[in-house]
């Protein structure tokens, strides 16, 4: 093999593959990142109240939230926290 054909093969390896996985991996953290919708009060009680009043991908979070056990604004959680007793008092 030629020296600058194994040169080109070098820099090749070394520079451009890790940029093209560079790239790549922004690309996955880019489309796994969540939406700006931050869930204001009036959103939570229009949702409590009436989830069709949302947006449908707000109903979509709201119904899987409650399938994974991870409650939106509820009350209770809140209440059971300050309830807890910490050890040592």
């Amino acid at each position: 093999m030629p020296l600058s054909v194994g040169f080109m093969v070098f820099g090749i390896a070394v520079l451009v593959c890790p940029c093209l996985i560079a790239c790549c991996c922004y690309a996955a953290w880019h489309m796994d990142m969540e939406g700006a919708d931050a869930i204001d009060e009036d959103t939570l009680e229009k949702v409590k109240k009436n989830p069709k009043l949302v947006k449908p991908d707000m109903q979509v979070e709201y119904a899987r939230s409650w399938l994974e056990g991870r409650f939106m604004g509820e009350e209770w959680e809140n209440a059971r926290q300050r309830k807890l007793i910490p050890i040592g008092n």
